[in-house]
């Protein structure tokens, strides 16, 4: 009877034990192999169960099939049944841990074991023990960095004794019942039990028959055991392990819990970072049943040494002084642990980028700030520096998002310790004066739909699309209707007027929705022949009953003949990007309602020989970046585009890093780094210079005079110390002063508004200006020569770029390619685009002469294509 109590008493405190640490992970939302939504009332149901099975454990018998424990007074204490053990017998070992409250738990599952003499005898991952040869070993647990032993013997089988012939038999004891132990065991998911049948005889004596008897699971879905008695959790529930020989039977209901949280890994593991700076620690949780779970949110975040390093509840540390230091992340009974070193390494300078800026008032843009150390490490320190503003014109965020407020200048500084540095910003009082909306003379057929862009033109002579902060609104929309970023679609024949505004400023186009059906489809392509493992950009062009063309690469449906050789997506950002799989042929489909057209595409087995890539050699302003393109070599003698196929690689990251497009970004000046690509073993290089210092900016342009109406791209040039130059257009700060004839956007395009000038163009980075002087005619546009004049053009093969050269009254002429509307007079023979980032380019399609128009207002030039097979 008090033996009986005793495991009432013992089953109750576990199941306390397993309660409480199942409702604190429900109530810190840990996983449970359960879906998320059901987690928390999961877990409060297993904890009852779990403490309704421990407590039928210690009252319904089974009690003295326990295996003993060995009592250590180590907090891992480490048993079984005994300390002997026979050559080529194998025994199950337990591990209890003793935590600090006083209570015990069965960690046997969780546990860590080894053999410090594996000869002797091995263990396996679930504590079953097997005798190799004769000596002794020692067993080893290891729970959360604790370690318990016991000493095991391992002796040779005892010779058998020789039958005396004349000894009188003696009568055998009768098998009397076969236990089953453990007891009503129960279990983590994940985790494996050892079960143990004995054989209990007439004469009180008994035999371990755990190898000879007939091993069963009343539910294979909860758990499965094998021939020697080995139970493996598969799910959450319950179950019966029976064991039977002859007509002897036994067996114990066994139980499968939630998965158990196992162990915790912090990443980074060690990490070494300067007096004042910080680090991003991340904890992800391993649970019994295989799956992981990051904990980093969930987890409590400690430090061993406070005064070195601090942690805060998301896992950001801090260093505050020289030393080392173990950062903690513990959820329950569990934790990981990291190292973290605090060098003494003082900060030697700070770099903001950009180092010049002009905004708009009402805009924000994100500032950085980079440090370097005495021991030549670089850190993002933008989130550590102390951010500051000389000026209410512009402020500043702890974060670096500078906020322009109103018109004037302000230095932004940025502190750390000692050391701190600064940029300019001036604040343009810029304001909205007017909105213009393209493209123009607009016509969509029904059903299709029209991208209208929304250019906002402000008072400072800057422009800039603004598509998102427009109140769109349609003046018919049963006739077509308008989203809110500007895309038009047709739903019935007729007219109808888009107006875009901002406050008091709008601007209106007329678009014609018409009865035009879609004819034919025409799918084309810069590369028709794909080694395999590349890829090619498709595009769709709607051919429409009155004889207008629509980009439809959006709307189609795409679709592969042969997917095993060559997939095209319709993901929404790779529309009709084919993959070459394998070497054959697919025809590729471009479906809008009933109307078809494909592609044949041919994937060759040819084989990458070389790569190249562009530029070979690149001077890189500090703080800027560029695209480089990688070109394959093919042993077929064709060439790809390969840049997103390769994996970009630089030399030397602290100066230069480059993304996984092959985005370069300078980082620190006075520096250089080998960029490389490489695919299927084939690598292509290129030098990236960071020069010392910037000396001058001249600025290109084709004309200094300009008509009204017309625009003009110009390009910024920067000279450095070491001789080399770059074109920085995307990197300086554009303006104009003079007459407000003219203005400039971002981009450093420049348009003439009014007869005028002289008009002084600047271009600034980094303290250095460069200017050019133009000015604005009033000439008008007489005649217009599109260039090539007469070409030829292979049906499918790459594209041929036209240009449209104007002719004014002043004798002057202009390159007005992007300003004209290009048309083919047979689209179903050549196709002409007027899209954004390629105007002017001519696919051929069929055998045939075509006349390509150029045209601006009433004035048109003309040229001809021959296309050929």
């Amino acid at each position: 009877m008090p033996l009986a109590i005793s495991l009432v008493q013992q089953s109750l405190r576990f199941a306390r034990i397993s309660a409480v640490n199942i409702l604190a992970h429900a109530r810190q939302a840990q996983p449970f192999a359960v879906p998320s939504r059901h987690r928390a009332k999961f877990s409060v149901k297993a904890a009852l169960l779990c403490g309704t099975i421990w407590f039928l454990s210690g009252c319904g018998g089974g009690g003295n099939n326990v295996l003993p424990k060995i009592n250590l007074t180590s907090t891992v204490a480490v048993g079984s049944k005994s300390g002997t053990m026979i050559v080529g017998s194998q025994q199950q070992f337990t591990a209890t841990a003793t935590f600090q409250d006083g209570t015990t738990q069965d960690v046997t599952a969780l546990a860590s074991w080894s053999s410090s003499a594996p000869g002797i005898a091995t263990i396996n991952l679930n504590g079953v023990a097997t005798a190799v040869s004769q000596g002794s070993a020692n067993i080893v647990a290891t729970f959360n960095t604790i370690t318990g032993t016991t000493a095991l013997t391992v002796q040779t089988p005892a010779p058998a004794p020789t039958p005396t012939p004349s000894a009188t038999p003696t009568s055998q004891p009768a098998p009397v019942s076969l236990g089953v132990a453990p007891g009503n065991q129960s279990i983590p998911l994940g985790t494996s039990q050892q079960f143990v049948a004995t054989e209990h005889f007439s004469d009180g004596s008994t035999k371990d028959v755990s190898a000879t008897v007939t091993w069963s699971s009343s539910s294979a879905s909860v758990a499965t055991i094998s021939g020697s008695g080995l139970a493996h959790s598969v799910s959450v529930g319950s179950t019966t392990i029976a064991a039977s020989l002859g007509t002897l039977n036994g067996s114990v209901t066994f139980a499968v819990g939630a998965a158990a949280l196992k162990f915790v890994s912090i990443n980074p593991s060690n990490s070494s970072i300067a007096v004042g700076t910080s680090q991003k620690f991340t904890a992800t949780g391993a649970f019994t049943d295989g799956s992981t779970q990051d904990l980093s949110s969930s987890i409590t975040w400690s430090s061993s040494n406070s005064a070195v390093v601090s942690v805060d509840n998301s896992g950001k540390a801090t260093a505050k002084g020289q030393g080392n230091a173990t950062v903690n992340a513990t959820l329950g009974q569990v934790q990981g642990s990291a190292a973290i070193k605090i060098t003494p390494a003082s900060l030697v300078g700070v770099v903001v980028t950009p180092q010049s800026l002009s905004l708009a008032a009402g805009t924000s843009h994100q500032l950085t700030a980079m440090g370097t150390f005495s021991d030549s490490t670089t850190q993002d320190l933008t989130a550590s520096v102390t951010w500051s503003s000389s000026s209410a014109s512009a402020t500043i965020s702890s974060s670096g998002l500078l906020h322009a407020v109103s018109s004037g200048s302000a230095t932004i500084t940025a502190t750390l310790n000692t050391t701190s540095t600064s940029t300019a910003v001036i604040v343009t009082p810029a304001s909205l004066v007017s909105i213009t909306l393209g493209p123009v003379n607009l016509s969509v057929a029904l059903g299709t739909i029209q991208q209208l862009l929304a250019t906002g033109v402000f008072s400072d002579g800057s422009t800039q699309i603004i598509n998102s902060e427009i109140n769109w609104l349609s003046s018919s929309p049963l006739v077509g209707i308008v989203d809110s970023l500007g895309v038009v679609k047709a739903l019935s024949v007729g007219t109808t007027t888009i107006t875009a505004s901002v406050g008091s400023i709008t601007a209106s186009i007329v678009v014609n929705a018409t009865a035009a059906v879609l004819n034919t489809i025409v799918v084309t392509s810069n590369l028709v022949n794909l080694a395999a493992g590349t890829v090619t950009n498709l595009v769709a062009t709607g051919i429409f009953s009155d004889s207008t063309t629509q980009d439809i690469t959006a709307l189609v449906h795409w679709a592969s003949s042969n997917p095993a050789v060559g997939l095209v997506s319709n993901a929404l950002n790779s529309l009709g990007v084919v993959s070459a799989l394998v070497p054959g042929l697919t025809n590729i489909t471009a479906t809008l309602g009933t109307t078809v057209g494909s592609i044949s595409i041919t994937v060759t087995p040819a084989i990458l020989t070389s790569i190249d890539l562009g530029p070979s050699v690149v001077s890189l302003l500090l703080g800027t970046s560029q695209a480089l393109t990688a070109i394959g070599h093919f042993s077929d003698g064709t060439l790809q585009d390969i840049s997103s196929a390769v994996t970009w690689a630089s030399s030397n990251i602290n100066a230069v890093t480059v993304t996984a497009a092959g985005l370069i970004s300078a980082v620190i000046g006075s520096a250089n780094a080998t960029i490389s690509a490489t695919l299927n073993g084939i690598t292509g290089v290129t030098v990236v210079n960071v020069p010392n210092a910037l000396v001058s900016i001249s600025i290109n342009a084709t004309v200094s005079t300009l008509a009204a109406g017309t625009s003009l791209q110009l390009s910024a040039i920067g000279h450095f110390s070491d001789g080399s130059t770059q074109d920085i257009s995307a990197s300086v700060a554009w303006s104009s002063s003079g007459p407000s004839t003219l203005i400039i956007n971002a981009l450093g395009q420049i348009t003439g508004l009014l007869a005028g000038g002289p008009i002084t163009v600047s271009a600034t980075f980094g303290g250095v200006t460069g200017t050019s002087v133009f000015t604005v005619s009033n000439a008008t546009l007489q005649s217009i020569t599109v260039t090539p004049v007469t070409t030829t053009l292979a049906i499918l093969q790459p594209t041929i770029q036209f240009h449209a050269i104007g002719h004014f009254s002043d004798g002057s002429t202009q390159d007005i390619t992007a300003q004209v509307v290009w048309s083919s007079s047979s689209p179903l023979l050549v196709i002409i685009s007027n899209l954004l980032n390629s105007i002017g380019l001519a696919t051929g399609l069929n055998l045939g002469d075509v006349t390509i128009t150029a045209t601006l207002g009433n004035i048109s030039g003309t040229a001809t294509v021959h296309s050929l097979l």
